[in-house]
């Protein structure tokens, strides 16, 4: 007929402010991060909506989980639906991140003192010889060649070369200072001939505690953390 009469619309209305009543003893989820999202504000979230907020190298992938998520409502995740939708999205991250290859750079790492990713002339200069610091401060200005004031870890690849034919080694650290035999471990007499008579009392003491094992000598992890307690 495409009309209802007056008696039915009574029932419709009646039937509507139940419905109504029903959706508003619910409780609301708030996830600021749908609401992000959600540029428009329809409580729906398009593919194009998802895509602009997360990382262009996953496109592919979020693209096929949206097609997952997206049977019943064609076209659109719903705020509900986007909570199993954003769990996938991390699950799928970490197992990225695992897949990951290892760091093959340990000395990059020591360098990186505050693990930012990049590295400054001031961690280069605490790291190599202070002899050669005119030296170093050039190739790092070289290698710096925009001025930023750090160096990415394939600028450093390169740098570390030039270092090499320039004969720049690193720093002996104070481990391998008193570590005269060369056996990559400390003894208590090692350590003592380092420092000041004064401590003597206070090294012995911490000395014991971190050869917990009494082998009367400490490894280099324990000496650093023997170290922070002088």
């Amino acid at each position: 007929k495409g009309f209802i009469t007056k008696e039915h619309f009574s029932e419709l209305k009646q039937q509507l402010r139940e419905l109504n009543s029903k959706n508003k003893s619910k409780p609301v989820v708030q996830d600021d991060e749908f609401n992000k999202i959600d540029s428009n504000s329809d409580n729906l979230l398009s593919l194009e909506e998802i895509l602009e907020f997360y990382d262009d190298r996953s496109e592919a992938k979020i693209t096929k989980l949206f097609g997952q998520f997206t049977k019943n409502v064609p076209g659109f995740i719903t705020k509900e639906q986007f909570q199993d939708f954003k769990q996938q999205i991390r699950d799928m991250k970490a197992e990225k991140k695992k897949q990951q290859p290892t760091d093959q750079n340990p000395e990059y790492q020591e360098i990186d003192v505050n693990k930012d990713g990049l590295l400054s002339l001031e961690e280069i200069l605490e790291f190599y010889d202070d002899k050669k610091e005119s030296k170093i401060t050039l190739l790092f200005s070289k290698a710096d060649q925009a001025c930023r004031g750090y160096i990415s870890k394939e600028q450093f690849n390169i740098l570390k070369q030039q270092l090499r034919e320039c004969d720049i080694t690193k720093k002996q650290s104070q481990f391998d200072q008193m570590d005269t035999n060369h056996d990559n471990q400390l003894t208590l007499e090692e350590i003592l001939e380092f420092y000041d008579d004064r401590y003597e009392m206070k090294i012995t003491k911490l000395f014991d505690r971190a050869d917990k094992s009494s082998k009367g000598f400490i490894t280099k992890e324990q000496f650093s953390e023997l170290k922070q307690q002088l």
